[in-house]
């Protein structure tokens, strides 16, 4: 009797190994329809779901002819410790273009939409490792106008002088999801340049619309270029709900109608320069109009323990929910494009009928933008209960390689602040087991963008910010939180503030006992790093034109420049005398019509 129930066990163990196989890195098709979307992931055991290793993969995908194919790899990890990577391959061999080569660990990737129908996925892992094996998703979708292509052919690839078009970071926005884009440029020497006019479709969740926001919009008056904005669902003709043709720091759309949208950006193809610049951020949000909540969260009754002094017996209480349509509201930002010096707010996943009892809609990702030349300061108030759930923070600063977490939490804390980003873009996630339904975590959360200091030279000052958080039971007539700006004069370092909240542009005064003084009013001007160019002692300027994405500001000696790195937003030095040359990369100049100029050409660099 015991051989016989041993012979059973080990039959058991031996079938259960056998049907333990180690599952490629799959797709549930290899053909995905005209706009459909298929998901793929890393090898997994089919067993257990743990990381596992089957060797490098071939896989060829493709769809409806007429249709491209997009690629994002998501939540990238131990890609770079096991030194296996990713290509993705626009044709139906590796003898073609590289749209996309990952090797880092990183949150998200997106790679460019592939020029035709088929696509090659290529995955490269050591056959002999076993241990810290990669992890990572894979979304492809199928569009009939793929991200940023217009819709004519003969502009289906990236043109000839390597100017890429508009593309959103993504498509198809969950609810709650963002997606942000900027204006056509150059990705070697990261200039605008002009793509000619494109059309872009976005899509969300049924029961959400869309929140338009344009920011930095340059030159798009002048040009007489324009955005129309039109509702695309199949139970409208097309309506148009936003047009944008205007030069602003900030401009809103009203939200959309549906949840299908169209993009269409109208611009002379044989613009050459003084080319439009701007940023596009879209947030999915709640429809205000629908007749019923977009998801339906009626949970079982939930039940609160609470923990009583020690020796006494601990008492459960019971909370019957409300019912429908009372839902669980995530995590909402009042904002996720937060102004200068703005405080977006946020709290708990609450009920949508008694903001005070925490309910749970398991994990959510979020991005949060600032301006450009900015940062974001994170802080928890009042966090409860997130170690007792398990639950957790982690921040990414987005978008930089890899992806880096500067900021996570998981344990209870009155109020705990991160560091301060070292980007204007974070993202933020939760996780929380989904099924978990007492002792919910409580908190709330402040997202303030403050200056980032690297951006600007030691000549600029500013007073402290007046931090102001308004949490329930706080005085909303608290003072509000104001900031001083600083006129700087090289001769002497005087400052004169300036009026609260008061944002002042490049216009220039030249002194009266030297013209050559330069007197200039900072502004905040976005750069990513500040590099000092020393000049021989000549009376030239160090102008660095190779950098063909720059701006000059100010150095120690006025006879020189400071090249500033920025992302594509074109300043210029400030004229010192009546008549400065204008100077280009090839060399060319003309003359300045005006003392204050901002360079309407980015490639120009108005230098001493």
């Amino acid at each position: 009797m015991k051989l016989l129930l041993i012979i059973l066990i080990f039959i058991t163990l031996f079938t259960a190994h056998i049907n333990c196989i180690c599952q490629g890195v799959g797709f549930p098709n290899t053909f995905i329809r005209g706009f459909g979307v298929v998901i793929g992931e890393s090898q997994k055991d089919s067993i257990t779901k743990f990381p596992c290793n089957s060797g490098e993969q071939y896989i060829s995908l493709s769809t409806d002819p007429g249709f491209h194919l997009t690629f994002t790899v998501q939540g990238i990890s131990n890609l770079q410790e096991s030194k296996a990577y990713i290509r993705i391959f626009d044709g139906d061999n590796t003898n073609v273009q590289i749209l996309c080569f990952i090797s880092e660990d990183s949150v998200v990737v997106t790679c460019p939409p592939t020029t035709s129908n088929q696509a090659y996925f290529y995955y490269y892992i050591d056959k002999s490792l076993s241990q810290n094996l990669p992890e990572f998703s894979i979304i492809v979708r199928a569009f009939n106008t793929a991200p940023g292509i217009p819709t004519f052919p003969t502009l289906a690839t990236p043109l000839s002088n390597g100017c890429y078009p508009i593309a959103f970071t993504v498509l198809f926005l969950p609810g709650y999801g963002s997606s942000v884009a900027h204006n056509p440029e150059n990705p070697s020497n990261g200039l605008a340049c002009n793509f000619g006019s494109q059309s872009i479709q976005l899509q969300t969740e049924p029961g959400y619309v869309f929140q338009v926001e344009f920011h930095n919009i340059i030159n798009l008056n002048e040009n007489a270029a324009y955005f129309d904005i039109i509702d695309t669902d199949r139970y409208t003709t097309g309506v148009e709900f936003c047009t944008q043709n205007n030069d602003a720091q900030v401009a809103a759309c009203p939200l959309s109608i549906t949840n299908k949208i169209t993009f269409k950006y109208t611009v002379n193809s044989n613009l050459n320069y003084n080319f439009p610049l701007f940023d596009i951020f879209v947030r999915s949000v709640v429809d205000p109009n629908a007749n019923s909540p977009p998801f339906v969260n009626t949970p079982p009754p939930l039940v609160i323990h609470t923990l009583p002094p020690q020796g006494q017996i601990t008492t459960t209480s019971t909370i019957q929910n409300s019912p429908y349509p009372d839902i669980c509201k995530p995590i909402i930002f009042t904002t996720t494009l937060i102004k200068p010096l703005d405080v977006a707010y946020a709290h708990n996943p609450s009920y949508s009928k008694n903001d005070l009892i925490p309910c749970n809609v398991g994990n959510q990702n979020v991005i949060l933008s600032a301006q450009v030349g900015y940062v974001l300061e994170i802080t928890f108030h009042g966090v409860k209960n997130l170690a007792n759930a398990q639950a957790y923070f982690e921040i990414f600063e987005y978008p930089v390689s890899g992806g880096k977490i500067f900021c996570s939490l998981n344990k209870d804390v009155n109020t705990f602040s991160c560091d301060v980003s070292k980007t204007n873009q974070v993202i933020f996630d939760y996780f929380i087991n989904k099924d978990r339904t007492y002792n919910l975590p409580e908190f709330s959360i402040s997202v303030q963008s403050v200056l980032d200091t690297s951006y600007h030279t030691p000549l600029a000052t500013e007073s402290p910010i007046n931090q102001q958080t308004l949490f329930p039971g706080q005085n909303t007539n608290a003072p509000s939180k104001t900031t001083a700006h600083t006129t700087t004069t090289l001769s002497n370092l005087q400052t004169t503030t300036l009026p609260p909240q008061t944002t002042t542009s490049l216009m220039p005064t030249t002194t009266a006992n030297d013209p050559n003084i330069l007197t200039t009013t900072t502004n905040l001007i976005p750069t990513t790093k500040t590099v000092v160019t020393q000049h021989p002692e000549t009376d030239k300027p160090c102008v660095d034109l190779s950098d063909n994405c720059s701006v000059l500001n100010l150095c120690d000696n006025p006879k020189y420049a400071t090249v500033m790195k920025t992302n594509c937003r074109k300043y210029c030095k400030i004229c010192t005398s009546p008549t400065p040359p204008c100077v280009d990369e090839a060399g060319s100049t003309t003359s300045c019509s005006t003392l204050s100029i901002l360079c309407k050409d980015p490639r120009k660099y108005l230098i001493n």
